[in-house]
């Protein structure tokens, strides 16, 4: 057991004594090289519900030990809430920024639609009524109906507290985003003339599922 654990951990080893070595000789590091540096994605983080947003900060964030799920309550506050964080997802690290959702928080967003990547929505989806989906509803349709928002990827998360019955297609329903959609696929967007747009459904706390979203995604991060 203990030979095979140093096995594992070998190259990493190795890794980090050949860049100590480029560091002294050279004072470079070789993560400024590829394929040692991973390709970078900013992402721009909304969603109105708090709860659920950090479901998907504590499944795939690497500073997940810092916050404890005990603190995923009614009455978190933003004082325990990362506002920036980043993952390593397959070849790109996600740097995610959060810049809230009040409708402050919402007059600064187009400001950094250039320096964003893509935009990673989160909806609350354990209601079924189409009043209750009026606030994303309307906050999905302004962002994307913004010509500073008009080639960014978009990624919405319909997270639920268990297995959903209410299929894809009637969450896109009540969201308006109904024949929108890119497909899960790869798609070529010059022929589709449409921008990556795409729903997934959710388990809170699913990190699969979250990580099926991201592998999406990837496909369009230039």
């Amino acid at each position: 057991m203990i030979l095979i654990n140093w096995v594992q951990v070998l190259p990493y080893v190795l890794l980090y004594l050949l860049n100590q070595w480029f560091v002294h000789v050279f004072n470079i590091e070789l993560s400024t090289f590829y394929p040692f540096k991973p390709k970078e994605a900013n992402i721009l983080f909304l969603g109105q519900d708090m709860i659920y947003k950090q479901s998907v900060i504590l499944s795939l964030s690497e500073l997940r030990q810092s916050i404890s799920r005990n603190e995923m309550s009614s009455n978190t506050t933003r004082a325990s809430y990362l506002t920036s964080w980043e993952s390593c997802i397959g070849k790109i690290k996600f740097n995610f920024y959060d810049l809230g959702s009040h409708w402050i928080a919402r007059r600064v967003w187009r400001d950094y639609s250039a320096k964003m990547d893509a935009v990673v929505y989160i909806v609350n989806a354990n209601t079924k009524t189409r009043e209750q989906f009026s606030g994303p509803r309307e906050e999905l349709n302004a962002l994307l109906s913004d010509e500073a928002f008009a080639n960014v990827p978009f990624l919405i998360f319909c997270i639920t507290a268990e297995p959903s019955s209410c299929p894809e297609e009637e969450l896109c329903s009540l969201l308006n985003l109904t024949n929108i959609t890119t497909g899960k696929g790869r798609v070529d967007l010059a022929v589709a003339n449409a921008r990556p747009l795409e729903v997934f459904v959710a388990e809170s706390y699913n990190k699969k599922q979250y990580l099926d979203g991201f592998k999406w995604l990837s496909k369009y991060i230039k």
